[in-house]
Formats: C-alpha cells, sequence, structure tokens
C-alpha cells in the first residue's frame, strides 16, 4: 500500500516526506531506532497518516497523532465513499476493509492537550483487486496501544487453489525499534511497545512466501500513544493502563469513570492518594431503590476500549441474564471495565471495579482482529512441575467452551454462546466484588471513605475460611509456584500427579485456583470465587466442570496424549463441599436458596490411566441435564487445546493501598 500523510491544527497544514529503512524482525529486545518521518509541522496539533491507495478486498488505515501532547475524545466518522464498518472510531487509528472501488474519505475530531478541539481528514483510495491469486497476505489491522503495553498483529493467508504458506517474515519499517519481539508463531507478531516523548507510529510489513512460489507483503500501522512521567506511588505498576473511554459519554458518571479505576495518573503514597471515595463514585447497587441496579444504569458504568464491546456487554445483560443474577451481582461494583489489553481479567479492592478481557466478548472476526494476543504472563510458572491440571466445562459428553481457530474469518459467536465464555468469569469476579461488599451491608457503607477503606474488616470468603478451610499446605504453596512465580522446591519438582492429586482430593477445594493467595495474606479470596463460579455454571446452565491431575504435558502434545491420574466431573456437587457452597450463597447470592445446593448431581469419578481426551465421555448417553443445553456448536469451531485448559483465566489485582 502507499500512504498519505496530512499534518493538520488549528489553521496549519504541512507536508511530510516518509524516510524508510529496514529492521529485523527476529527475537531479542529489539535493535536500533528505524528513521522515522519529521512529522508534526510547526504549530500542528495533530497529524493524520492514512494509506493512500488499497485494493478490494484488503485492509486500509489511518491513524491521527497527537502533536503537543495527548488527544482525548477522538472520533472518526465517515465523509466519502460507500458505508463501511469501522469498530474502533473512537480510538487514533482505525481499519477500512472496502468492498468496492471508490473514493473513501474520513474526518477524525478530538480535543488536544488543552482541550482545544481539533480535527484532520483523510482520504482512501480503493482500486481494483489484482489477478485472482496474487494476493496472499492480509496483515491485520492498524490500532492503537500505549508505550509499555504488550501488542501483536497478524499475518492473514489469502490464498488461492491448494496452495499453502511456506513462510512469514516480519520487518519493521517505521518508528523506534519495537521490543521483545516474538514470532514463534510466524503468522503472529507479539512486541512490547517502545518508550516514546509524543505519539508515534510504529509501520511493519509481513511477507508471505507461498509453497507454489508466490511472494506477497502488506502492511500495518501502530500508533504508540505517549504517557507522562508516572507518579510517585503508582498504583498500576504491574500492569499497563490501556486507554478506554465512558461507552455512554451522556453518563451521570462518565466525566470520573477513567479517573477513578483506570488511569495510569492512580497513586498511594504516604498515605495521600487521589483514588475516588464512595461518594465521588459510588456502588451500583444505590442506583435503584432495591439495590438491584437496572440494565440502563450499569451500562453508565462501563468503561470501553471499542465500542463494540459495551453493545456485545449491553445486549448479553439483556438477553441472556435471564434470573437477574449478574445485575444482582454488579450491585457490588463501581465500575466495568472491558479492554483489548485486560489480560487476565481481574477485580480490585482499591477501585470496586471488575476488569473484563474482552477475548471473552467477541462475536465476529473483525471484532476479534482489535483484541491483543499476548499471553497470560504466568504460563511458564509451572514449567518445572511434574504433573498437569487441565480443566473445562461440560454439557454431557461434549466440552461447553470451544476454539474459534485464528485461520477462519467466517466463525462467529452469539449472546447465547457467550454464557459459557463470559459467563464464569462474570460469576467469578462479581463473587470477588460481592466478597467486597455483600448485598447485606452494600446500604451502610460510609459514602466519605476510600472503596479499600468500606471494605469490612472480615469478609465472607474469611468466615468460609474459618468454618469450613481449607487444609493442604502442599496445594497451597504448589499455588505459589503455579499462580505467582515462586521457585519451586525440589520437593515439589518431584511431585507425581498421584501425589499432587491425593493433597487435593482429601480436601474441599474444587480446583486448584481455590488456594491461590498472596504471600502474606492470611486467606483465599479465590476459594470463594471458584466455589460460586462452580456453582453457578451448574445449577442455573446445567454445565459440569472437569479437573484432574495428569502427566505433564511435552510440547505439541494434545488432551490424548496425557493421562489421568485423578479427576471428577462436577467436584461441586462432593459431599464434604456441598456445607462449604451453602455457606456461600447465604453470604453473597441471598436471593437463591441455599439448600439449592443440595439439589446438584453427584460428581462424576474419571477413569485413572486413560487420557484426558478419553475422559470426556464419563456420562451414559442421553443423560438428562439439569438446565437447557446449547445448540449445535458454529461449524469449523473445535475443542480447545490443552495448552488453553491448562490457563486460568483469572488474575491477581494490582495490590490495594494501606487500610
Amino acid at each position: 500500500m502507499l500512504r498519505n500523510s496530512l499534518l493538520l491544527s488549528r489553521g496549519a497544514a504541512g507536508a511530510l516526506t516518509l524516510l524508510l529503512a529496514a529492521c529485523g524482525g527476529g527475537g531479542g529486545e529489539g535493535g536500533s531506532i528505524v528513521p522515522a518521518p519529521a512529522g508534526c509541522a510547526t504549530g500542528a496539533a495533530l497529524e493524520v497518516l492514512a494509506d493512500a491507495t488499497t485494493s478490494v478486498g484488503r485492509v486500509a488505515g489511518a491513524v491521527v497523532l497527537g502533536c503537543k501532547g495527548p488527544l482525548s475524545q477522538v472520533r472518526w466518522r465517515q465523509t466519502a465513499g460507500e458505508p463501511v464498518v469501522v469498530l474502533s472510531g473512537r480510538t487514533q487509528a482505525i481499519s477500512v476493509e472496502a468492498e468496492r472501488v471508490g473514493t473513501y474519505g474520513f474526518r477524525v475530531d478530538a480535543l488536544d492537550s488543552t482541550g482545544t478541539a481539533v480535527s484532520g481528514e483523510a482520504t482512501i483510495a480503493v482500486v481494483a483487486s489484482a489477478a485472482a491469486g496474487s494476493s496472499a497476505v492480509t496483515a491485520r489491522v492498524d490500532h492503537a496501544l500505549r508505550m509499555g503495553q504488550r501488542g501483536s498483529l497478524r499475518a492473514w493467508p489469502t490464498l488461492a487453489g491448494g496452495d499453502a504458506v511456506a513462510s512469514v517474515a516480519w520487518t519493521q519499517l517505521e518508528g523506534p525499534a519495537a521490543l521483545d519481539l516474538d514470532t514463534t508463531d510466524p503468522q503472529r507478531l507479539l512486541f512490547t511497545a517502545p518508550n516514546v516523548a509524543r505519539d508515534t507510529r510504529l509501520r511493519f510489513r509481513a511477507t508471505l512466501t507461498t509453497k507454489g512460489g508466490t511472494v506477497d507483503s502488506d502492511e500495518v500501522s501502530v500508533v504508540v500513544e505517549a504517557l507522562p512521567p508516572p507518579p510517585a506511588g503508582q498504583l498500576f505498576t504491574d500492569t499497563t493502563v490501556g486507554r478506554v473511554y465512558p461507552f455512554r459519554a451522556s453518563g451521570p458518571y462518565a466525566d470520573r469513570l477513567v479517573d477513578c479505576v483506570y488511569s495510569p495518573e492512580l497513586y498511594f503514597l504516604n498515605g495521600r492518594t487521589n483514588l475516588c471515595t464512595l461518594a465521588q463514585l459510588p456502588l451500583l447497587a444505590a442506583s435503584a431503590a432495591d439495590g438491584v441496579p437496572g440494565v440502563e444504569a450499569i451500562m453508565d458504568r462501563v468503561l470501553v476500549s471499542h465500542d463494540w464491546m459495551g453493545e456485545v456487554f449491553e445486549r448479553f445483560l439483556r438477553t441472556q441474564d435471564v434470573h437477574g443474577d449478574f445485575r444482582r451481582l454488579l450491585g457490588s461494583v463501581t465500575a466495568i471495565v472491558l479492554g483489548s489489553h485486560v489480560r487476565p481479567s481481574y477485580s480490585w479492592s482499591a477501585t470496586g471495579a471488575i476488569y473484563i478481557d474482552a477475548e471473552n466478548l467477541w462475536l465476529t472476526a473483525r471484532q476479534r482482529d482489535l483484541i491483543g494476543e499476548a499471553p497470560d504472563y504466568r504460563l511458564s510458572y509451572d514449567d518445572e512441575l511434574n504433573f498437569g491440571g487441565p480443566w473445562r466445562y461440560t454439557i454431557g459428553n461434549s466440552e461447553a467452551q470451544l476454539d474459534f481457530p485464528r485461520d477462519s474469518r467466517t466463525l462467529t459467536r452469539d449472546e447465547s454462546y457467550l454464557v459459557y465464555e463470559l459467563g464464569p468469569l462474570l460469576y467469578h469476579e462479581l463473587a470477588h466484588a460481592n466478597d467486597l461488599f455483600p448485598s447485606a451491608m452494600r446500604g451502610t457503607v460510609e459514602p466519605s471513605r476510600f472503596v479499600y477503606q468500606a471494605v469490612p474488616a472480615t469478609q465472607p470468603s474469611d468466615r468460609l475460611a474459618s468454618s469450613h478451610p481449607l487444609a493442604s499446605a502442599e496445594m497451597f504453596a504448589l499455588a505459589q509456584v503455579k499462580f505467582f512465580g515462586a521457585a519451586p522446591t525440589v520437593a515439589q519438582k518431584a511431585y507425581t500427579p498421584a501425589q499432587v492429586a491425593d493433597f487435593f482430593r482429601f480436601d474441599r477445594a474444587t480446583d486448584e485456583y481455590n488456594y491461590s493467595k498472596p504471600a502474606g495474606v492470611a486467606n483465599s479470596r479465590e476459594d470463594l470465587a471458584m466455589l460460586f463460579e462452580e456453582f453457578m455454571m451448574s445449577y442455573r446452565h446445567g454445565v459440569r466442570r472437569d479437573v484432574a491431575f495428569t502427566t505433564r504435558p511435552q510440547d505439541g502434545q494434545q488432551a490424548a496424549d496425557v493421562i489421568v491420574a485423578w479427576g471428577s466431573r462436577g467436584r461441586i456437587g462432593e459431599a464434604s463441599i456441598l456445607p462449604r457452597v451453602r455457606q456461600v450463597l447465604g453470604e453473597i447470592a441471598p436471593w437463591i436458596d441455599a439448600g439449592a445446593a443440595d439439589t446438584l448431581p453427584a460428581p462424576v469419578p474419571m477413569r485413572p490411566g486413560e487420557s484426558w481426551a478419553a475422559n470426556l465421555n464419563l456420562l451414559p448417553p442421553g443423560t438428562a441435564l439439569r438446565a437447557a443445553a446449547r445448540g449445535e456448536a458454529p461449524a469449523g469451531a473445535r475443542r480447545r487445546s490443552l495448552e488453553q485448559q491448562m490457563r486460568r483465566p483469572y488474575g491477581v489485582a494490582p495490590p490495594p493501598p494501606p487500610r
């Protein structure tokens, strides 16, 4: 593609010359600085860079950069050409996939660092496609992230006939060199955005060679948004805060949502903080007389990195929350953050908000294009252990959660499927929120206090640990390794799957993650959340959770290659665990009769000595479910890989300030 550049300000315009240089795309910490355009003419408030030309079926893009400081309230609108879908129209980068020849115009409006309205325009010419088969790759997609954030790009093969990919090479063409480059999957480039003094464009080229000898390339841009120096005592120190904005700009708390719950400017130092009090951002329960917020009130508290996330979340609440459970549970939060770079998801007692990875929300391939692929940072923590701990949700003898291959552009999901994808995650994170503020005490919180100060000294999870404690010291110690990165001891490295299974199965947890707690913290908060999540998925949706201890998976192995030492389906129904479930329900979901725990189906043991894959088929044919089962899986969706089933989708939030 050819790129055009427009330098715009309040009445000022200039020209830009692109200086290109190649930079290697291999691993390591990044190479030398790549020459970049001079950019930002004297007096310019913003700079717009766009593809000058593209062809039908390929992806074009445009980006806007702040010249004097950060831009805010960015909004793109189409001004010319056949209407096209723009999913990132409130960010600093848009992608355009035109299906017809023509000239497409776009205008971007924003506020500059002084709060002054500024604007710019971009024009993209779309020409006819080249001869069939000559286009072999599309790079997706132009997007924006902040310096220090982990980003990703993907090269999508568009092959004709029986041709296949032989190789993919990535080259950085422009901008300061990206860091920590990873092309373990050649079609995906992972990188860390470099530090920049002002908004900067990075430009990359993906070159694909097919086995038939076709060579094709495509380019893609990434905006790196500059951040001011971090404040002393910065609270978000272990995770980079992505740009988000209120889904509803006219909501009653829209002007403070970002500053209260997801800003890199949040700090706590020597007793001083700029966190919000509950008067500034109350719990959602305060929006309704009965303490149960409506969907409208909930959506007023949603922050998103892209509009479609809020739209999907709203439809999910309206169509899938048939019992009102999510609305009741959301009464204990101050805000909901839905982000393309939130990974893993978490709940935070410093702000009262929940933070949700948008990977659990997408419905179409174009939506998924905008979600970062950077893996969970904890994946390597258990590399030296000698056992596996996979899990999965099942409907009958089928997996409830599916894998949607990245190489397909036609696969879609709908809100009914999100019950199995987003549902468990929401039950889990909202269990944490209701552990902080159970419905019985929401009305007694002191508005003048910060969220972390208003949390009761003894929480439901503390009372659970007191009356029905977990006893396995070995599992608590292993959790420090698997979920916090502690160095394993010689003894832990030698544990066999059968030994770990014995540590676990004679205790009263439902998963390894029940034992997850930061070092020095008295009680696990995850124990309560895991119990509640598994109960709700079984009770409300007829879905049972499998958990097992297996031989250690080796690189490339799948579910048929690892052998189960011990496992169980629906462990939440274990007689010794039911008193714990009843207590959790009474504490954080009192609208559900605690006796509902006794209606759960009894757990089904797995067959030791058989593979994890073989143990999917545990129930007799035609086994009745307690709730309506999911319909046919979308064509092309497949079982999740063993690697996916080893991950826990929940994260440890930044630490709260001292009480």
